[in-house]
């Protein structure tokens, strides 16, 4: 496949060794060779007391280009905008760090996707059993050019991402009806959320911009 045409995107936390069980699944799981693609990593610090060239190395072993960022504070929604408005290829592979993958899957299989459907800005790889196409979230997916930069650096960072592009969706900004743009990878689970159990371990809060608690469709912060 032309390896210009799609690169990947990840939202990253100081939790190397999750994020190396992520990407080596990842690495697994695909028909393509990661390291003839660019991989856009920013990083957030926290928690604290982990050195975050740790992660970064992670992603140089496994990816053939790495663009990072190591912010100087931690959000969720500023990490989404600097990666969308950095990355530039055709399809972005969005990927967050705390992922397994359960299935082999084609690349090219899911692309074709895009070329039978015109109007298809999003393909999510299934999580858990959903009833209904008409739902968003960054869980791994795969995003048109299109999709990524009308949101590209335009996100409010006091506000969550996910929540901000899902009311957008639905209300027919900046494309029509959600339920049209936006597709589950077959009927098959595909990934696993590993990130899970270690906020649970470690006791992270979600956190809302202005410090109060936060929960998963209003946080933008971890602690």
């Amino acid at each position: 496949m032309p390896y210009n045409k799609i690169s990947f995107a990840t939202t990253a936390m100081l939790r190397p060794k999750i994020l190396n069980e992520t990407y080596t699944s990842l690495s697994r799981s695909i028909n393509i060779d990661l390291k003839k693609v660019k991989l856009y990593l920013n990083v957030d610090p926290s928690p604290t007391g982990i050195n975050p060239m740790d992660v970064v190395n992670v992603a140089i072993n496994q990816f053939g280009e790495v663009v990072y960022r190591v912010s100087e504070s931690s959000n969720f929604t500023a990490a989404v905008n600097w990666l969308w408005t950095n990355a530039d290829s055709e399809f972005l592979f969005h990927i967050e760090d705390d992922w397994t993958w359960l299935k082999r899957f084609s690349v090219e299989l899911a692309l074709d996707n895009f070329k039978q459907n015109k109007k298809l800005l999003m393909l999510r790889f299934r999580y858990k059993n959903v009833g209904r196409n008409f739902n968003f979230g960054l869980t791994p997916c795969i995003v048109r050019k299109e999709f990524y930069k009308s949101f590209a650096g335009k996100l409010d960072i006091t506000q969550n991402p996910e929540s901000q592009i899902y009311d957008s969706l639905k209300f027919g900004v900046p494309t029509p009806k959600m339920g049209v743009n936006v597709i589950q990878w077959n009927n098959k689970i595909m990934v696993k959320d590993i990130g899970r159990n270690w906020k649970e371990k470690n006791k992270i809060e979600l956190i809302n911009y202005d410090k109060s608690p936060g929960d998963v469709r209003t946080f933008v912060n971890w602690k």
